[in-house]
């Protein structure tokens, strides 16, 4: 590789890399699965090591003879990757579904078609669980197998040396049970590992970004609520308005907060026309549920009002029970720390039992005499769905699983409220 090649060549950060591998890491353990129900055996497709091809790494995979197969993705990401297998390995997957004496050591229509039908099944669930993964639709079209030799490789893998230094590789640890124990490679443009990554990335903020556009709407609720709180003691020119307030239902008493600044101006033009009934008449305008009574009720407040000023503030008084609406954002609000941090602190040392259960199975006793080495339980999980974290045999949030330097982990995805805990 020269100079120029090696100025070209892309770079990618760990968390691309972290990224890149995650997504590959699920999509393949369904292909797995799928894989492996097929063939009755258990099937490994794992610990994905993500780095940047070259020409040189591309053409080292093919000197072994290999199998390609082009999978195209047409919907929820656009794009194609090649998955590459060696050509013994693709043999040995054959012979085990098919026999020994119906499969040849070479290639020829009947083994390209069954090993394209294997395919099939393991990308169709790959998509499917991206799918679950990414939250959008992802289809794709039927995968095409062929193989890669001397004379057609540049051919098969035009779009990978148009861009040779531009080619994300990725290998992963590839195990059929008493069949074969090899490595498995993947290999995409840049453009289409990073839409895979802005994916995941929009996926994963959509939480963020919705708890972001809630926040702004329940702060302007509150000062809605305080300028209610405000507004009706200016209506000392209409007393009688108030006082029907305080004799109707408790139901009727927020509408009528609500309603009281746009019955304020219509007031205001009335009274100083010698007209104190005109008040009431043009008030149930904008307040039904006071506008059947105002003959029995009016009479007697006025005549309260006219013998004490301070009426206004008397009615005023009532409308302060609008502000108990504001205790309905207590439900939202974080637990209030305990009084007495002492006794807390005190169990915080306490070892806890943490486990993540991964799906269940129902089965009958004749089910688990007859379980062998190699016998698969089908949970009642697809793949792809979060797993269960329980503490102490509680339930206690959701994640997804992730592989940590050859380990498997746990992110937390949702945390479970306990009052909702129906475990």
């Amino acid at each position: 590789m020269d100079e120029n090649q090696n100025e070209n060549l892309i770079e990618l950060s760990q968390q691309d890399k972290d990224i890149i591998g995650e997504v590959s890491n699920i999509s393949m353990g369904s292909a797995a699965t799928a894989l492996s129900n097929i063939m009755g055996k258990k099937v490994v497709i794992t610990s994905p090591t993500v780095e940047i091809g070259t020409e040189e790494s591309i053409n080292k995979i093919e000197r072994v003879p290999s199998l390609g197969v082009t999978i195209s993705y047409t919907e929820g990401v656009v794009g194609k990757d090649i998955l590459i297998i060696k050509k013994s390995d693709a043999l040995e997957i054959i012979k085990a579904l098919m026999g020994e004496e119906m499969v040849s050591d070479e290639f020829g229509e009947i083994e390209t078609s069954a090993i394209a039908e294997v395919m099939n099944q393991m990308m169709g669930s790959a998509a499917t669980a991206l799918s679950n993964f990414l939250g959008r639709t992802v289809n794709i079209s039927p995968p095409t197998a062929f193989m890669l030799t001397e004379e057609n490789r540049m051919e098969k893998l035009s779009f990978i040396y148009e861009n040779a230094n531009n080619v994300i590789m990725i290998r992963f640890l590839f195990k059929v049970e008493e069949i074969l124990e090899s490595d498995l490679y993947v290999l995409m443009t840049r453009e289409f590992a990073e839409e895979l990554v802005d994916a995941m990335i929009k996926n994963l903020g959509l939480n963020d970004a919705g708890a972001e556009n809630n926040a702004p709407a329940q702060e302007t609720s509150e000062p809605q609520q305080s300028a209610v709180d405000v507004k009706p003691p200016v209506q000392q020119n209409a007393p009688q308005s108030q006082t029907a307030e305080q004799q109707n239902t408790p139901q009727s008493q927020p509408a009528a907060a609500q309603y009281a600044p746009q019955v304020q101006p219509a007031a205001a033009q009335y009274v100083p026309q010698g007209q104190p009934a005109a008040a009431p008449r043009y008030i149930p305008q904008s307040q039904p549920a006071a506008s059947q009574y105002p003959p029995q009720y009016y009479n007697p407040a006025s005549a309260q009002a006219a013998a004490s000023a301070a009426m206004p503030m008397t009615a005023a008084a009532p409308m302060s029970q609008v502000k108990t609406v504001r205790f309905a954002s207590f439900d939202s609000a974080p637990p209030a720390e305990p009084a007495d941090k002492s006794n807390f602190e005190l169990i915080q040392d306490v070892p806890l039992e943490l486990s993540v259960e991964v799906g269940k199975a129902h089965k009958l006793v004749k089910d688990v005499i007859d379980l062998t080495v190699g016998s698969i339980i089908e949970l009642d999980k697809q793949a792809g769905d979060p797993v269960d974290v329980i503490v102490n045999g509680q339930l206690i949030a959701h994640g997804e699983v992730v592989v940590i330097d050859e380990s498997f982990g746990v992110r937390i995805t949702e945390i479970i409220d306990p009052k909702n805990n129906g475990r």
